[in-house]
């Protein structure tokens, strides 16, 4: 599908107030919204805009939809997604009966207000709901328990004699007369870093499903992507090369998230600094900085962490402590 083309401004009034409503709508526009929405000296700073006038948090496709106001088939089918989340939120997560329907009901009518105008992006209009049912709820962490479930399950794998035996094989390994002990201390890290994201995909460990799978023979699944090779590539000169290197890695789902977490241990073992960003609010079953405090199987697997709550941390305080010594960093990235 070819790109759009551009839009460019000050040739249409109509056709530029209805882009500056999208922005207002969608909580966009940094003079509407300056104390929220970065200034277009800080945008260009953080994203590459390419000769772009305009930042959207959307596909091009979708962009140029709304904007020509003919995204009514695209917007109506990620609307109706989003509502099917929000009422299986609500009927899993509120007991009461009264307080459900009260919530379906004010739920539903916020919805309908916020999608009549084909204006709002299906992920604001998620966020602006989720904000609703976390507000009027009052429910400290909702789906917190399947999220530890989830969390559980996928550690109680990790320790098991089984997947240790398998993860400590040497199976795999290549190496001849000529190489190294860096060589294989490498090849080592390497190997344990395939099988640990190998693993990760397999989402019936924390689900609680039977898996199907032959976990030793995921385990030892070559990976052959590009991707998978810049990445060694990468990681090789960074070791070798005695520099500080650090990484900033994005939290996923409960269950995945603890894979995650020895994925990260095992790059710190490599000399590699870690941010580990998680959400700030909640979000169905992705980790929050509520789950990082209150979940104890995470609580476990994050000993020793350095813990920032503080959203408005100096770049300087966040270098010196970048600097101090080789523990992870948990912060919250401000979003739900």
């Amino acid at each position: 599908m070819e790109k759009p083309s551009r839009y460019q401004p000050g040739e249409d009034p109509d056709r530029d107030a209805w882009l500056t409503n999208f922005y207002t709508e969608n909580h966009l526009a940094y003079e509407t919204f300056p104390d929220k929405v970065a200034s277009p000296e800080q945008l260009n700073f953080i994203v590459h805009m390419d000769g772009e006038h305009f930042y959207y948090p959307c596909s091009d496709e979708l962009f140029a939809a709304i904007v020509e106001k003919r995204a009514s088939t695209l917007l109506t089918s990620a609307y109706a997604d989003i509502w099917n989340r929000i009422n299986e939120l609500v009927t899993q997560a509120v007991e009461d009966t009264y307080k459900r329907q009260y919530l379906l009901s004010l739920l539903s009518i916020k919805y309908q207000h916020e999608i009549s105008s084909q204006v709002l992006l299906p992920t604001r209009l998620e966020k602006r709901l989720l904000g609703i049912f976390t507000t009027i709820s009052e429910i400290n962490r909702p789906l917190a328990r399947f999220r530890e479930q989830e969390n559980k399950r996928a550690a109680r794998f990790l320790a098991s004699s089984a997947f240790q035996e398998a993860y400590t094989s040497r199976e795999g390994l290549e190496f001849g007369e000529k190489s190294t002990l860096d060589d294989i201390d490498l090849q080592v890290h390497l190997l344990k870093l395939q099988r640990l994201m190998l693993l990760s995909t397999v989402e019936g460990i924390w689900q609680g499903h039977a898996v199907k799978e032959d976990l030793r023979r995921v385990m030892n699944t070559a990976i052959t992507t590009d991707g998978w090779q810049w990445f060694c590539q990468r990681l090789r000169r960074v070791i070798f090369s005695q520099k500080r290197s650090y990484l900033l890695w994005i939290a996923g789902r409960s269950g995945e998230f603890v894979f995650d977490l020895a994925i990260i241990r095992l790059l710190m073992k490599l000399g590699i600094k870690v941010i580990l960003a998680v959400k700030q609010d909640f979000y169905y079953r992705e980790i929050s900085f509520g789950d990082v405090l209150e979940d104890p199987v995470l609580g476990t697997a994050l000993a020793g962490a350095t813990l920032i709550s503080d959203s408005a941390i100096t770049k300087n305080r966040l270098l010196g402590l970048l600097h101090e010594d080789n523990r992870l960093i948990v912060i919250s990235d401000g979003t739900g």
